[in-house]
């Protein structure tokens, strides 16, 4: 899910944030909404980012289970950055892709590293 740029604020004093996307326009008893939150472990950075939706079912708004949590690791080795991208679910979907939720099945959990320099 591409969430605007405008959504991905982060306070780096550990404080999450949530805030309402309403990129899509109304959509009624459905609010899309977006949590950010970064922290520090040592000299790491971790970035969590996760868009969800919740509905209303008799006034009381429910979140919506299957949303992804994107998570972002940063930090420095001498003059590189690394960068590792993986994610989770908070609230495993009952199906996924058609079937029942296995996390095994599940590529959200799989994780990316790149790592950025200074070219020669």
């Amino acid at each position: 899910m591409s969430v605007p740029t405008a959504l991905q604020r982060f306070r780096l004093d550990g404080t999450a944030q949530v805030f309402i996307d309403d990129s899509l326009g109304d959509l009624g008893s459905f609010t899309r909404k977006v949590k950010t939150e970064a922290r520090w472990e040592g000299a790491r950075l971790i970035l969590l980012c996760e868009p969800f939706g919740e509905t209303l079912n008799n006034g009381v708004p429910g979140r919506v289970a299957g949303s992804i949590t994107r998570v972002w690791t940063l930090s420095l080795s001498g003059e590189e950055l690394h960068l590792e991208r993986t994610g989770f679910r908070v609230e495993p979907p009952r199906l996924l892709h058609g079937r029942p939720y296995s996390r095994a099945d599940d590529l959200v959990y799989n994780r990316d590293v790149t790592i950025y320099g200074r070219s020669q």
